[in-house]
């Protein structure tokens, strides 16, 4: 009869497992080979996006067996996607960093109910409710219009934001030159 004698937790991308330290040293110390395991992983994960963060737990056993289970990003990596934002707001409440539509957040709360047999037992308006109570913690506002009024205003941020960004950097060539002296 075999047991759980550790279990551990990666964070790794999806259908890029490859021999690494960060994967070494974790699949080292209990004696599992790492090319095995970043096969199984890659062929669990072929479904999803290359280079998702998914997150795995692993249970090795006394035998010298073990097993693994692949679960999705955490929500508030799905709220930094959708919004185009690196990082949370530093004061929430205080400040916005960012706009996420209604409908992605319906989105994500029905990925991560099928995620995992916990989730799967809360309602999807309950969990649709919990992530759009973290979506104020992280300082992104929600968005109830059309999808398509959506879709246009954030068009015309990235072309405006593109305008800023080639005006600024006239200003800064301009700013950068040597007036000759007078004579």
């Amino acid at each position: 009869m075999s047991f759980v004698t550790k279990s551990i937790r990666l964070v790794v991308p999806a259908n890029k497992a490859k021999p690494s330290p960060q994967i070494g040293q974790a699949l080292g110390s209990l004696g599992i080979n790492m090319m095995k395991f970043c096969k199984e992983f890659n062929a669990q994960t072929t479904r999803y996006t290359d280079e998702i963060p998914m997150r795995v737990k692993l249970y090795a056993y006394n035998d010298g067996s073990y097993n693994f289970t692949v679960h999705l990003p955490r929500t508030s990596w799905f709220l930094k996607k959708c919004a185009k934002v690196e990082i949370g707001a530093r004061q929430p409440g205080h400040e916005e960093v960012g706009i996420v539509h209604v409908k992605q957040l319906y989105s994500i709360a029905q990925l991560k109910q099928t995620d995992s047999e916990d989730l799967s037992l809360v309602s999807l308006p309950n969990l649709f409710k919990s992530i759009k109570h973290q979506c104020k913690g992280m300082g992104l506002k929600i968005d109830y219009r059309t999808e398509e009024d959506f879709k246009r205003e954030q068009e015309l941020r990235e072309v405006q934001g593109s305008g800023l960004a080639a005006a600024a950097a006239a200003a800064a060539g301009g700013a950068g030159k040597k007036k000759g002296k007078k004579k």
